[in-house]
């Protein structure tokens, strides 16, 4: 099931509960039902509040994914009950290059779960701070966005997908490594700490307090 926004430009909370009735009830076919609301910042903000029970608990059988370019025009309640997944769209041409270097070698480390390789990744993940408080979180902020990217990999690795979508084309042997750690939940509860981690520097939360922080939710 897919929504859209209509000619107005809006997504309307008639739709809304439309969607939310419909995945109230199981599937014919398959085990799931998966419901993408496209272009989710046109959300008017009361059907975003229609939405926020349903995020919360959502139905067993059904999915709802929220796609957006522009995550921040909704409201903080909708965003809260969401698991944000990257997608950068073109990265292999502006990639930084650094950053993913670094985010290979933090990933390696915490794969194996170990507590010390943990530290170490920590470590790896404030490569090229020790400058400015703004420097610094600018530099951990792109190692934990290269991160994102990689684990997106793993999983495109993971389900078989067109190589053609991988968004680092040239480190798909290294996602094919990981993968069998990376793939399924933990990939999925990797990005979700990513994301609170990039919210924590946004805040000014200290980059060492976040490094080692997200080293041992990976």
């Amino acid at each position: 099931m897919v929504v859209e926004p209509e000619d107005s430009g809006a997504i309307k909370i008639e739709q809304v509960r439309d969607i939310v009735d419909r995945a109230a009830y199981r599937p014919f076919e398959g085990r799931r039902r998966v419901v993408i609301i496209d272009e989710a910042d046109a959300l008017g903000v009361p059907a975003q509040h229609a939405l926020l029970k349903t995020l919360e608990e959502p139905p067993p059988s059904s999915v709802f994914i929220l796609l957006t370019s522009r995550p921040d025009v909704l409201l903080p309640t909708v965003r809260s009950r969401c698991i944000r997944l990257m997608f950068a769209g073109g990265a292999e041409a502006h990639a930084d290059r650094g950053a993913v270097d670094v985010a290979q070698r933090v990933l390696a480390h915490v794969a194996s779960g170990s507590d010390g390789r943990r530290l170490d990744g920590a470590k790896e993940l404030l490569t090229g701070t020790g400058g400015s408080a703004a420097g610094d979180r600018e530099q951990v902020a792109a190692h934990l966005t290269a991160m994102a990217s990689l684990l997106r990999d793993i999983e495109v690795v993971a389900a078989h997908a067109d190589a053609v979508t991988l968004a680092n084309a040239d480190a798909r042997a290294f996602a094919e490594r990981l993968a069998p750690a990376y793939r399924g939940e933990r990939s999925v509860r990797a990005c979700a700490a990513i994301d609170k981690a990039l919210a924590a520097i946004q805040a000014n939360v200290g980059v060492k307090v976040v490094a080692d922080w997200v080293a041992l939710q990976l």
